[in-house]
């Protein structure tokens, strides 16, 4: 167990900033909570409101660890803990339902560093690392009967994991309801009985519904993206998607077979009821809930690879053979092993491409006003598997700099920052970093046009980031400050400045 921990946080040891795709954007949060009552300069373009909201998980780990830490040491530190926890949830679970840890369980545990992860989802990956140990001391407790300890204890542990994030918490309802149903009917009870008594036994569950109604409704909730098929097969193709589009799909494909194996029943494999049930429950709210809701977006998509580490999580062999066995956890620590050390090569390579742009800070003064654009795909397919994770590496300007960069979100209800910065608009805050190269994607502006209208009087500097070297503007009021590869810093000339020459 503890090689299987040690090799959970591996990949995340030496690159100095998580290479997470929106990490770098939460971090420009976390900086002007911890800096702004003190920073006239941050006060000129940011609002910080703190409110309570199921989107806190990160925020309110890194706040104590970044007075002492620093924003980066103390982000960096509270990320790792995320793919821990979740190895340590997995084997928790695996203990409880099996008795001892299964031969199949390596192929689960790497789905520590799913998509959602990659992608920055860092609140809801933590919620979700919470919900797998809850759901470990749910079965524990149930098991031992232990029903007013759990019920007292799960009416705080609900409110941690909503205020982690509400999605996590929506899950921990649904594992935990589907694993009482099973408790209470492997013990012989009706149907009816085991739905009134999982019933009452889960209301504990629902105290986080008692602080949702007292709070402000921000906008009418809207639901887009319902039952989308081609959606649906392509995040359960995509479950160890990273950087090596050969070996990501390869690895899908050998967890896939063995899911199916034991689903059949082929050698010595058997899905333990106790724990399918709940996975099929989360795999069922992958199937049926929408893609967006409100401005947040792949909320059936982040759910698919929790489903799946809890079905193969939930394989026994206890009716293998002692060949069948042995093959199968020679299998599983290899598969476990292979996408470690690729997912670790991963990190560094994305943290050298990191150190790489963030030079461009060298040249950038502090205090500085900065629009950065970096391109999204024309397309979805595998060509584009390997996302150079860029779109947010700018907000490292704001943490190092106190610079205003157009690459913080600013959504009510889900977050506590604001953009004050109205000479800057439309392009003020996120998605407005993004860009195409030459096609059009709903939701985001051309290059071209960007570089066009963007107005020249709100920023100092302008950064492209993974934009071909033949597409970078020649125009006199934008001078090359500083280059490497695909990127570039160009300061802007104002009029007053060019006068002046």
């Amino acid at each position: 167990m503890a090689t299987a921990l040690f090799l959970s946080v591996l990949p995340l040891l030496w690159p100095a900033i998580p290479p997470l795709i929106d990490l770098p954007s939460h971090m420009g949060s976390y900086h002007v909570a911890l800096n702004l009552d003190s920073s006239p300069t941050l006060q000129r373009w940011f609002e910080f409101r703190w409110e309570i909201i199921g989107n806190l998980g990160v925020e309110l780990l890194v706040m104590p660890l970044g007075e002492l830490l620093g924003v980066e040491l103390a982000t960096k530190l509270v990320v790792i803990l995320i793919p821990l926890l979740t190895v340590l949830g997995m084997i928790w679970i695996a203990w409880e339902i099996h008795g001892e840890l299964p031969p199949s369980l390596g192929f689960a545990l790497p789905l520590a560093y799913c998509y959602p992860l990659h992608f920055g989802f860092v609140n809801y990956c933590l919620s979700m690392a919470l919900v797998l140990l809850s759901l470990a001391w749910w079965i524990r407790l149930g098991r031992q009967e232990r029903l007013v300890r759990r019920a007292a204890v799960f009416a705080v542990t609900a409110i941690i994991i909503w205020l982690a994030h509400a999605i996590g918490w929506g899950l921990l309802v649904v594992t935990c309801a589907c694993a009482e149903i099973h408790r209470r009917t492997a013990r012989g009870e009706s149907f009816a009985r085991t739905l009134l008594h999982s019933a009452a036994a889960c209301a504990t569950l629902c105290t986080p519904v008692l602080i949702m109604l007292c709070l402000p409704k921000h906008m009418a909730s809207t639901f887009e993206g319902w039952l989308l098929l081609p959606e649906l097969a392509k995040w359960l193709g995509t479950l160890f998607r990273d950087r090596w589009i050969g070996l990501d799909l390869a690895t899908t494909a050998i967890f896939m077979y063995v899911l199916a194996a034991a689903v059949i029943r082929h050698g010595g494999m058997r899905l333990q009821l106790a724990l399918a049930l709940p996975a099929l429950g989360v795999l069922a709210v992958f199937v049926l809930a929408p893609q967006r809701v409100n401005d947040s977006g792949f909320v059936n998509g982040r759910v698919a690879p929790y489903a799946m580490a809890l079905l193969v999580v939930a394989i026994g062999m206890r009716q293998a053979t002692h060949a069948q066995r042995r093959a199968l956890a020679v299998g599983a620590a290899l598969f476990f092993a292979i996408r470690m050390a690729a997912t670790t090569a991963s990190m560094a390579l994305y943290s050298v491409s990191y150190d790489a742009n963030l030079k461009a800070l060298d040249y950038i003064p502090r205090g500085s006003t900065v629009l950065t654009l970096s391109p999204v795909p024309c397309g979805h397919g595998f060509e584009n598997w390997r996302n150079a994770r860029l779109y947010h590496l700018p907000s490292m300007a704001l943490v190092r700099r106190d610079a205003f960069v157009n690459t913080e979100w600013q959504i009510d209800g889900l977050q506590l920052l604001r953009v004050n910065y109205a000479a800057a608009k439309p392009f003020e805050s996120d998605p407005s970093e993004t860009v195409t190269l030459g096609c059009d994607v709903p939701g985001y502006r051309q290059y071209k046009t960007a570089i066009e209208m963007f107005p020249r009087q709100a920023f100092d500097y302008v950064w492209l980031l993974d934009i071909p070297a033949n597409m970078w503007p020649f125009e006199p009021n934008l001078q090359l400050a500083w280059s490497a590869g695909d990127s570039a810093l160009y300061r802007v000339v104002r009029a007053h400045r060019q006068l002046a020459h």
